[in-house]
């Protein structure tokens, strides 16, 4: 899947940029899962569009998406498309 491919690179990339000043960078895909200690102590999480949808829209991640301070997208021209 190349978004779940994309995230894993972004998370490697990130990961080799901010692993200087100690800032922790994981991946939150439908390959993967984290513990509510992994992402409380995550400082950038990296996700596909369709793993973000899930989890913003359950009980749990409702709190978790409260604790976003700062959201990027890459290639926002995809969200309406058809």
């Amino acid at each position: 899947a190349p978004m779940k491919a994309l995230v894993q690179e972004q998370v490697k990339n990130f990961s080799k940029r901010f692993q200087q000043y100690g800032v922790v960078v994981r991946e939150l895909s439908g390959d993967s899962s984290l513990t509510r200690q992994q992402i409380a102590e995550t400082q950038v999480l990296i996700t596909t569009p369709e793993k973000f949808d899930v989890v913003s829209r359950q009980g749990e991640g409702r709190a978790f998406t409260q604790l976003i301070k700062l959201v990027i997208i890459d290639e926002i021209h995809l969200l309406h498309d058809e």
